[in-house]
């Protein structure tokens, strides 16, 4: 009776968990991301005081494409795998948003560690470069410039940037992945 109720053997959502393909596409993504940072110190070629040189461009391109491939990834596996082959625009936002929420919290505990243990020189640097750039040089406005470069200003702005963007490449990746059940608008 149930193959005359349902001819499309569609499954029904709710009953099928988004969290777990999420979560471990999301920490896989973020470990990646971590390595290619590390890499990208190590190697020169990502230069956080040049922000608009072609080598970071081009890293920044790497990495997001690299999370957009893993939301894409985590999408395709629900879809095709828990939920038969369809699935919808929210459904498939919340799952790209949960892959770049934990992405975003991964490299925002990776920029605290960073700037905080392995290179706090370079927040100073940052700091200086900033400085310099916009001919600061009271000792209030020092003060108040070492709070925004401390290590734990700078992780909450790269988590709040990335949430920014990635919540709109989310909205963009669940357009593109989308497959409405027949019957469903």
């Amino acid at each position: 009776m149930d193959t005359l109720d349902n001819p499309n053997k569609i499954i029904d959502p709710s009953t099928v968990s988004y969290q777990s393909i999420s979560l471990r596409n999301g920490a896989i993504a973020g470990l990646i991301l971590v390595a290619s940072a590390l890499i990208g110190n190590l190697t020169g070629l990502a230069d956080p005081t040049q922000p608009n040189s072609a080598s970071n461009w081009i890293l920044n391109i790497v990495n997001w494409g690299i999370m957009i491939a893993f939301m894409v990834t985590a999408i395709n596996k629900h879809r095709d795998e828990d939920l038969g082959g369809f699935i919808t625009f929210g459904r498939a936002f919340g799952v790209s948003f949960l892959v770049a929420l934990v992405v975003s919290v991964v490299t925002a505990i990776w920029n605290y560690v960073y700037f905080g243990f392995i290179d706090p020189e370079m927040a100073n640097t940052l700091m200086e470069t900033s400085m310099a750039q916009q001919g600061i040089d009271d000792d209030a406005m020092i003060d108040q410039m070492k709070f925004w470069f401390s290590p734990g200003a700078m992780a909450i702005y790269a988590l709040i940037a990335s949430l920014f963007f990635s919540t709109i490449i989310s909205l963009i990746v669940a357009a593109v992945m989308k497959k409405n059940p027949p019957g469903h608008i």
